[in-house]
């Protein structure tokens, strides 16, 4: 049997529910309107004056802020994207599981000129954004560091040094 509501309870009531819905309808049906207002406050000279001065005294924790959020950000590509490669995110030659030290390969070599040929030479971030915005082409294997030089001490792809890769081979 339910218990009779009681004042010391806290309840939504229909009105409140009622108000809920409204808002949601009236943010909906101005959009246009709201936006139009936002932009022209935020043109005013005043507000342009406030921002300035608020960003002088605030750097360090603006820019604090703004890393944090580009590092969450790198960090959640980088799982989604070895997630699609490799959905138990591991290495696909020894089974190696951290992903601080997994990559993405390109399984037939040639990655550096493949980056550099579609503008993403440094890799990383860039590179995942590349991979995801062409959905996921096929190609990429995701390897561990280890698996991924030995890989290409076999298939001799130290174009970078000669004279480095000609000691290693050796």
């Amino acid at each position: 049997m339910r218990k009779p509501f009681t004042h010391d309870q806290t309840a939504p009531s229909k009105t409140e529910e009622y108000r809920k819905l409204y808002w949601k309808g009236y943010r909906f049906l101005n959009r246009e309107r709201r936006l139009r207002y936002g932009r022209w406050y935020r043109s005013r000279p005043e507000y342009r004056e406030y921002i300035r001065k608020y960003n002088a005294i605030h750097r360090d924790k603006i820019y604090e802020r703004k890393n944090a959020l580009r590092r969450m950000h790198a960090k959640r590509l980088k799982e989604e994207v070895f997630r699609h490669y490799s959905p138990s995110l591991i290495c696909q030659n020894c089974g190696f599981a951290d992903l601080r030290a997994l990559s993405i390969d390109h399984v037939s070599g040639g990655g550096g000129s493949h980056r550099r040929a579609i503008g993403r030479e440094r890799g990383g971030t860039l590179f995942y954004e590349w991979l995801k915005h062409n959905g996921y082409p096929i190609g990429y294997q995701v390897l561990c560091m280890n698996c991924q030089f030995i890989k290409r001490i076999e298939s001799k792809e130290f174009s970078w040094c000669p004279r480095r890769s000609a000691e290693v081979l050796a």
